[in-house]
C-alpha cells in the first residue's frame, strides 16, 4: 500500500510539474538523432509513471474508453491530416506535438483527479504556470533584462520566454478568466452563512493571493502590447455576464442568434476578403506597421487556398509550405498559421477537423451549462466559458492552439471543466 501511495504521489508530481513547466517547450535539445523538448520529457514521465500506476494497481482499465467521440473524430482527421500533408515529417511532428502529446495529459487528469484535493493540485499547476510567465514578462517590461526576442524587446514589448509577444496573451488570457471565476466563487462563499470563521478567514486569504496574481497577469498582457488580448479580456468579461442577465426563457435563443449573426458575418467577410486587402503593393515589401493589414493579406491567402483545396485543407505544416509557393496576395512573408483560429484547423486539418474542433467546443460548452445552473458552481462554470470565449476571440487574430504549450493549456482546460463535477 504505502508502495502504491508513492507512486500515486510521482505520477501527480510529473503531472504537477508538466503543467507548471509548460511554458518551457523553448527548451529544446537532441537525445542522439531524436529532437525533444524539456515539457515533451515531462509528459513522457507523467503518462508512464500514470500508466505503471495502473499497472501496479491491477486497474488496467483507462478511461479512454469513456470520452466523448467528438475527441476521437478530431484526433483522427488530425492523423489523416498528417498524411495528406506536403511535408510528412513537419506534419508528423505537429500530430505528436499539438495533438497526441495533450491529449495524452487530458487522459491522465480524467484518470487521475478523482477529489476536490487533486482538481486543485492540477488547477494549482496550470494558475502558478500563468503566474511565472506573467513574473517574468512584468521584469521584462519594467527592466528591460532577460530578454529572449529582441525584435519584441526593440518595439518595447514584454515577451518572457517566448519569440512573439502575443504569446503572453494567448497563454496568460483563458487563466486571468478562470482566476475571476475563482474570485467570484470566494465572494460567494464568503457571503454565505453557513462558512465558519476559520474557512471564511482562510477564503479571504486566498482570494487577496488570486487577486494580486490576476493584477500581475493582466500587466504582463498591457505590457506584451497585444491588441487581441486586451479584446478578448474585455469580450470574455463582458459577455458571460451580459447572459447572464437575459432571463432564462430568452437565454438560449439569444445566444442561438448572436451566435448564427456572427456565423454569417463571418462567411460573408470570408468571401468578399478581397474588397478589405490593400491593392498595387508590393508583396515583398510591408511598408505598413500595421498588423491588421498583414492578417488581411494572410486570410485572403488562405482563403484562395481552401477554395482550391477545400475538403482537406493544405495539411498538418502544410499551409506554410502552400502559402509561401502559390497562394500568397499582397504580402509574402511564409507564415506557418493564417492566424485566425477558423482559418487555422480548417487549412491544417480540413474542413472535418474544423468540424471535429467545432463539436469538441460545443460538447465543452454543453457540460459547463450544468454548472452553470447550479448555485454552487455558478461562478467557476463562468470562469470557465469566459476562458474559452476569450480563447475564441483572440483566436480570430492569432495562433491559439497550435503551439506546445497553447495544445496544452487547451486540453488541461477541458480535462479541469469535465472534472469539476468531481
Amino acid at each position: 500500500m504505502s508502495k502504491l501511495k508513492t507512486e500515486l504521489q510521482i505520477s501527480k508530481l510529473f503531472l504537477f510539474l508538466t503543467i507548471l513547466l509548460a511554458p518551457l517547450y523553448v527548451v529544446r535539445f537532441q537525445i542522439g538523432p531524436y529532437p525533444s523538448t524539456l515539457l515533451e520529457i515531462l509528459i513522457g514521465l507523467t503518462v508512464v509513471s500514470a500508466v505503471i500506476e495502473k499497472i501496479r494497481a491491477k486497474k488496467i482499465r483507462f478511461v479512454i474508453w469513456g470520452l466523448p467521440p467528438a475527441h476521437y473524430f478530431f484526433l483522427l482527421i488530425a492523423g489523416i491530416s498528417a498524411i495528406v500533408s506536403p511535408d510528412k515529417h513537419g506534419a508528423l511532428g505537429i500530430l505528436k506535438a499539438y495533438f497526441i502529446e495533450p491529449f495524452l495529459v487530458y487522459l491522465v487528469i480524467k484518470d487521475l483527479v478523482k477529489s476536490k484535493k487533486d482538481w486543485r493540485l492540477v488547477f494549482s499547476a496550470l494558475i502558478l504556470s500563468g503566474l511565472w510567465v506573467a513574473l517574468l514578462a512584468v521584469f521584462q517590461g519594467l527592466t528591460g533584462w532577460l530578454v529572449f526576442a529582441p525584435h519584441e524587446a526593440s518595439l518595447g514589448r514584454a515577451h518572457a520566454v517566448y519569440n512573439t509577444a502575443n504569446a503572453v496573451g494567448l497563454y496568460l488570457g483563458p487563466i486571468i478568466l478562470l482566476l475571476f471565476g475563482v474570485l467570484l466563487s470566494f465572494q460567494k462563499k464568503l457571503k454565505s452563512q453557513n462558512s465558519n470563521p476559520k474557512t471564511k478567514t482562510q477564503i479571504s486569504k486566498l482570494r487577496k493571493a488570486a487577486t494580486l496574481a490576476v493584477v500581475v497577469m493582466i500587466f504582463a498582457v498591457v505590457l506584451s502590447k497585444s491588441a487581441g488580448a486586451v479584446v478578448g479580456l474585455t469580450t470574455a468579461l463582458l459577455l458571460p455576464i451580459a447572459c447572464c442577465l437575459v432571463p432564462k426563457i430568452w437565454r438560449r435563443r439569444v445566444v442561438g442568434a448572436v451566435g448564427a449573426a456572427l456565423a454569417i458575418v463571418g462567411i460573408l467577410f470570408f468571401f468578399n476578403i478581397s474588397s478589405f486587402t490593400p491593392k498595387n503593393v508590393d508583396p515583398y515589401v510591408r511598408k505598413s506597421t500595421d498588423t491588421l493589414q498583414f492578417r488581411l493579406c494572410l486570410w485572403e491567402g488562405a482563403r484562395d487556398l481552401l477554395l482550391d483545396k477545400p475538403v482537406f485543407g493544405a495539411g498538418l505544416s502544410g499551409f506554410k509550405e502552400l502559402y509561401a509557393k502559390k497562394y500568397f496576395t499582397c504580402d509574402a512573408e511564409p507564415l506557418e498559421y493564417p492566424h485566425n483560429w477558423v482559418l487555422n484547423f480548417w487549412t491544417e486539418t480540413g474542413f472535418l477537423g474544423l468540424l471535429g474542433f467545432l463539436v469538441v467546443l460545443w460538447v465543452y460548452f454543453k457540460k459547463l451549462t450544468v454548472h452553470l445552473l447550479n448555485p454552487k458552481t455558478r461562478w467557476l462554470a463562468l470562469g470557465f466559458s469566459a476562458a474559452m470565449i476569450y480563447w475564441l476571440i483572440h483566436g480570430l487574430v492569432d495562433v491559439p492552439y497550435f503551439k506546445n504549450d497553447l495544445s496544452l493549456e487547451f486540453w488541461v482546460i477541458l480535462g479541469l471543466a469535465e472534472a469539476s463535477r468531481k
